[in-house]
């Protein structure tokens, strides 16, 4: 076993914050596991240091895999964990919501990105989190259907459960009807040359190209929500992709109170390179403000927003006549205006 520390903060008002690894074999980087996160994960940093004792105890007897190496983190936020709290103690922002990280930010940015560096390359990564809802659960697995899943590997674990979390939204049904109703503009359709002797011009609905383009998602990676529903959105915009067969062309960032800058997409391949980043508070508005600013040129044809809806609702002025869709995982929210879906998580 080589303990290691992989990254460090100084603070002003007590001992230096470690983020220590415990590193096992040597060779390939089969798997990183990480622990708690968060102030009052304390079952998941415990599990970690029983995998510590368990993983030197093979390591010693010489039962790890040549060739393989294996990352344990038990816990990046001691300074929450100290105190119990179950955000970072300073300014309440989740470390959780900060990854890829940014090592010029925030200090949970910071602490991301240094974790996050030191965690490349590795082949398999384990996350023990926890339910953002409290109650009693049985031992399971879950994978989102994201397209990273391999369902077997669920299987290794030796729980009785595991689940794959697929897309809940028809999202052909929905988005056809929102263009139909919200988005469709026949004012630059060419004329239907079989009405030449009309008085009316009439625009040509042979669908040809059944496209969908410059539709932008945003993602709410707020503090208030949950890594499930995170998970879920994103794998409602997968399902999206997925649904229209390529014919899908757009956008994908992620906000809070600040905003990740959208990042276009044209494949699921595109997709996986968008990386979430958030964790603080949630505005609106900001969306809105950056699309009038920075898409003016070409703004999208229409705004998904998939949030818990736990922010106060801007004017729908501020949309500027684009079409908005909310898609919510709440029940208990409905937005004063837009259309309105749901997905819940459990």
């Amino acid at each position: 076993m080589k303990k290691k520390t992989l990254f460090s903060l100084r603070s002003p008002y007590r001992e230096q914050l470690e983020v220590i690894g415990y590193r096992f074999g040597s060779g390939r980087k089969a798997l990183a596991i990480v622990g708690a996160m968060r102030g009052n994960e304390v079952q998941q940093m415990y599990v970690c240091s029983r995998m510590v004792q368990a993983l030197k105890k093979l390591e010693s007897e010489g039962k790890i895999a040549e060739d393989c190496e294996i990352m344990v983190i038990p816990c990046i936020n001691y300074y929450s964990m100290n105190i119990g709290k179950r955000f970072w103690a300073m300014d309440n922002t989740d470390i959780n919501r900060m990854f890829p990280g940014y090592n010029l930010g925030e200090t949970t940015q910071r602490i991301a990105d240094g974790v996050f560096s030191q965690l490349q390359g590795y082949e398999y990564g384990i996350q023990l989190a926890s339910f953002y809802q409290p109650g009693i659960f049985l031992p399971h697995v879950k994978l989102m259907d994201t397209g990273f899943t391999d369902a077997n590997i669920m299987k290794d674990f030796g729980l009785q459960f595991g689940i794959i979390r697929k897309p809940q939204t028809d999202w052909r049904t929905i988005l056809n009807d929102f263009v139909q109703e919200e988005i469709a503009d026949y004012s630059f359709s060419p004329p239907d040359r079989r009405f030449d002797d009309s008085p009316f011009f009439l625009p040509d609905l042979n669908e040809k190209e059944d496209m969908l383009e410059d539709i932008l998602f945003m993602i709410d990676t707020s503090a208030s929500v949950s890594d499930d529903m995170v998970a879920a959105a994103y794998s409602e915009v997968k399902g999206a992709i997925d649904q229209f067969d390529g014919k899908l062309k757009g956008w994908l960032g992620f906000f809070d109170a600040g905003i990740i800058g959208p990042k276009p997409f044209e494949s699921f391949e595109d997709l996986k390179k968008i990386k979430p980043a958030g964790g603080g508070g949630t505005d609106f508005q900001i969306i809105f403000d950056y699309v009038s600013r920075f898409m003016s040129d070409r703004p999208p044809a229409c705004i998904i927003i998939l949030t818990d809806g736990i922010a106060p609702f801007p004017h729908e002025r501020e949309a500027n006549g684009i079409p908005v869709l909310w898609l919510l995982c709440s029940e208990d929210i409905t937005p004063p205006w837009g259309k309105v879906a749901r997905i819940s998580v459990p």
